[in-house]
């Protein structure tokens, strides 16, 4: 066998409308639909190589062999996942970097699986010859059906979150029915390019892991918070609400709903037994300084995915006036202003 050596670039999303919780853990099927924003400014970065003189599947991570733990396992799994789309029995050696903090609350599971999905499928020959929305050439005769969406299929089931990173833009992840997760994947709704005045600025308050990992946290709050069924009905209408928003560019309304999306999920993780609590004391100074900056007319909405840092959505004319009150926080590790981001793509320069 020729080995290819493969590598691919995701970027990771952030929800405007959360994922909190699975009606199946091992396929990763959500009990809600969710739509998502792509960060161009942060990415993972995953090399690939299947090769027969491999005797185990390795995994490098910012530099550093991982040797044990459930990181190591949650990657070997997904790439027996991939193996077993073939009749190829070949370890493989994963190389990974992210340019932004791990398992802090900025999704970095999302670029992650999608990085690592789309360079095992391009090095085990899943993927041949490819267009630009990864759809095989005519030419090509391998496995004709593995395009964007059986892509976000694969990623889902590595992370949940990975499948809205498959596609750049605005991204909605259907819930689907199927018991065998076949109608659960990403759909674009609008790309990269759709909106380029909206951007997010991504606050980094701590870079630390949390202790209480989002998967864990998720089966958490279905099984104990009293509030989750009621969480999932009221989700439906604020996806509807913050899909026709998009559609008509209506800020306000996008950033209004997202915000009371974010703390509704927070809620149950709070209500939750044992409490998931994932902020910090700065968390809530930044959360009243955002409501103080509407007051005071600068249109700006927070959101927070399972960790203490907060994202602040808004339009570039209102970037300067924002960043003249982040910038008198102490606080305030790095703030990264993103725009919409693009869908995952492979690349030539390899990590090994």
């Amino acid at each position: 066998m020729k080995h290819i050596k493969a590598t691919a670039i995701a970027h990771p999303n952030i929800a405007f409308i959360k994922y909190w919780g699975k009606r199946n853990e091992e396929l990763k099927l959500p009990t809600v639909s969710s739509l998502s924003m792509t960060l161009d400014n942060f990415y993972t970065k995953t090399t690939v190589e299947f090769n027969e003189s491999y005797t185990e599947d390795s995994f490098i991570f910012n530099g550093k062999p991982i040797t044990g733990g459930i990181e190591l396992q949650r990657v070997t799994k997904h790439l027996q996942l991939i193996r077993l789309k073939t009749d190829k029995k070949l370890f493989a050696k994963v190389a990974s970097e992210n340019n932004f903090p791990t398992a802090s609350g900025i999704a970095s599971s999302s670029s992650g699986f999608t990085a690592l999905t789309l360079a095992a499928c391009k090095s085990i020959g899943l993927i041949g010859s490819v267009d630009d929305d990864l759809n095989l050439k005519p030419d090509s005769n391998l496995k004709p059906d593995l395009n964007l969406k059986n892509i976000s299929i694969l990623a889902r089931q590595g992370s949940g979150s990975a499948c809205r990173s498959t596609y750049g833009g605005f991204v909605e992840w259907k819930k689907g029915e199927a018991d065998d997760g076949k109608d659960s994947y990403a759909e674009q709704l609008f790309d990269e390019k759709y909106w380029p005045e909206l951007k997010m600025i991504v606050l980094i308050l701590d870079q630390k892991e949390k202790k209480i990992k989002s998967t864990p946290g998720m089966k958490i709050s279905v099984e104990t918070s009293p509030f989750y069924n009621d969480w999932t009905k009221i989700s439906i209408l604020d996806l509807q609400d913050v899909k026709a928003a998009l559609n008509q560019k209506d800020f306000i309304k996008i950033g209004s709903v997202m915000e009371r999306n974010c703390l509704r999920m927070h809620s149950l993780m709070i209500s939750s037994n044992p409490s998931l609590i994932y902020w910090r004391p700065e968390t809530l100074t930044l959360i009243e300084d955002i409501w103080s900056l509407r007051e005071t007319g600068t249109e700006c909405y927070f959101t927070i995915d399972a960790g203490a840092n907060v994202m602040i959505l808004c339009l570039d004319k209102d970037v300067d006036k924002i960043l003249n009150v982040l910038e008198q926080l102490p606080f305030i590790h790095d703030f990264i202003i993103c725009s919409a981001g693009k869908g995952v793509e492979l690349s030539e320069e390899h990590l090994f």
